[in-house]
């Protein structure tokens, strides 16, 4: 504690200062009162003195259902809530970004100046934004799924075909499977120890091992077709990564197959960025586009306008979930559809390691000819995106517990998990998982196929590494 005029006596006292007014007989003084740094501790002493004699703790008291926890912040004075959550306020959703609201009397000020209208007035600036342009285009010739892709209305879908329904769909996958896929995907690891144990080494590079074996695994495999620094084609050499989070895998991708140029798309803002380290290379552009992949045209970046120099470019993306994987994938083909028409650039391959294939839908899945003429509907098709969680989780969680995906456990089902279906144990299930997601992604390898590439669907690490080990690599014919 410290004079009102003084200054502090103590170093390790810091701000914040919270003003505490103490009666005394002929009045009160001003004094300041430090709060305690550790927030997951405090106490009614910390801010409040006056509510230590009622039990009362001085974070707000209400309950956060989808977080499961209480709200963190500080509560007023006088209440057991902050002001965000106090009765008698009146709160609505922000019309822009409604994962946050606002009180209604401050509704028109906020519209003004809220961060989601900069964002977007500085993406519709960019000439690489083009609103939805990478959606799969409605086709009236299929009918739409009969229940949505939430994980339970899927479910439900599943349960409501009966144990005999669901044993009959399982059947006709598996025979769908082995009328598409016949095997599992061929193994092609890439093991560079060198590079593993250099890129840990770095003091600016936080990651841990698995992740980087993933990334010399896939640059590796590119590395097989595109040639690296020996077969490098008259040109700019560029490399874009889709779902770029903080860009490692174009930065590994930088360092093994020495490209001109390299662009990270990512919708989000990330700390940390590979950008750090490659901003170190002078031989190397390096630019961020922070757009969604459902938006971004690859075609209008400055860096491919008309009449400039040719570029040979390649697409990288890493655990791409659901359906991004399938928004990437449009946005190559119809990218290298343009630059085939006008003879400017050359989209030589695409690479990606899929992931999270329950998160895929049918609006946005391309091969939507291949999956019917395996027989199967659209709404089994968001049934078996479900089931694709199994090859992840696999277990039932006992014996009243059905899963929606990784860490969602319903125990609401009268019928045993381990057994609806045919299963008979939990490997059953995994395997059947398996199955699914090989599936799905090879209705992509065979669009990827049509447009002219050649490509597979290969286990580029060991599922020891990560379950989600699966590589779609589509390259140019030589």
């Amino acid at each position: 504690v410290a004079s009102p005029r003084g200054k502090l006596r103590d170093s390790r006292l810091r701000p914040p200062f919270l003003p505490v007014r103490i009666p005394f007989e002929t009045g009160s003084i001003r004094v300041r009162m430090s709060v305690e740094p550790d927030r997951r501790h405090r106490n009614a002493r910390g801010r409040f003195p006056e509510r230590a004699h009622l039990g009362m703790d001085e974070t707000c008291a209400f309950y956060l259902e989808k977080k499961g926890r209480r709200c963190r912040f500080a509560a007023t004075r006088g209440s057991l809530f902050c002001g965000n959550h106090r009765s008698g306020r009146e709160r609505v959703p922000c019309p822009l970004d409604p994962r946050h609201d606002v009180d209604v009397k401050d509704l028109k000020a906020h519209c003004a100046k809220c961060p989601t209208l900069r964002e977007r007035l500085a993406k519709c600036d960019a000439s690489h934004y083009r609103e939805r342009v990478n959606r799969c285009p409605t086709n009236e010739n299929f009918d739409p799924p009969k229940c949505s892709s939430q994980p339970k209305a899927r479910r439900q879908a599943f349960e409501a075909l009966g144990n005999d329904g669901a044993v009959q769909l399982v059947r006709r996958v598996e025979a769908a499977w082995h009328e598409a896929c016949g095997r599992e995907p061929e193994s092609s690891v890439v093991c560079r120890e060198d590079v593993v144990q250099s890129r840990q080494g770095r003091a600016n590079v936080k990651l841990g091992e698995k992740h980087v074996k993933q990334q010399v695994s896939i640059v590796g495999n590119v590395e097989r077709w595109a040639g690296g620094t020996t077969a490098r084609q008259p040109g700019i050499q560029c490399i874009v990564e889709f779902g770029a989070g903080r860009g490692y895998l174009g930065s590994m991708a930088a360092e093994m197959l020495r490209p001109d140029r390299v662009l990270f798309v990512e919708r989000n803002s990330y700390r940390f960025k590979a950008e750090r380290e490659l901003r170190q290379i002078p031989s190397l552009e390096c630019k961020r586009a922070k757009v969604d992949i459902a938006d971004f045209d690859l075609c209008n970046h400055e860096w491919f306008i008309p009449g400039g120099e040719k570029h040979h470019v390649i697409g990288l993306a890493k655990h791409l979930c659901g359906r991004a994987t399938d928004l990437a994938i449009r946005c190559c083909l119809e990218t290298s559809r343009t630059w085939e028409a006008n003879n400017t650039h050359v989209l030589r391959g695409f690479a990606c390691a899929t992931c999270c294939h329950h998160l895929t839908n049918w609006e946005s899945y391309e091969s939507k000819r291949y999956w019917i003429d395996l027989g199967l509907s659209s709404t089994e098709f968001e049934i078996v995106c479900w089931m694709t969680s199994w090859a992840i989780c696999g277990s039932d969680h006992g014996c009243s517990g059905a899963v929606d995906g990784p860490g969602h456990v319903h125990g609401d089902v009268e019928v045993e998990r381990s057994t609806f279906g045919g299963f008979s144990n939990r490997s059953d299930r995994l395997d059947f998982g398996r199955k699914c997601k090989q599936l799905i992604d090879e209705g992509r390898i065979r669009l990827l196929r049509g447009a002219g590439y050649e490509a597979d669907l290969l286990a580029y690490v060991p599922r020891s590494v990560t379950e989600e080990n699966r590589l779609i690599n589509a390259r140019l014919p030589v």
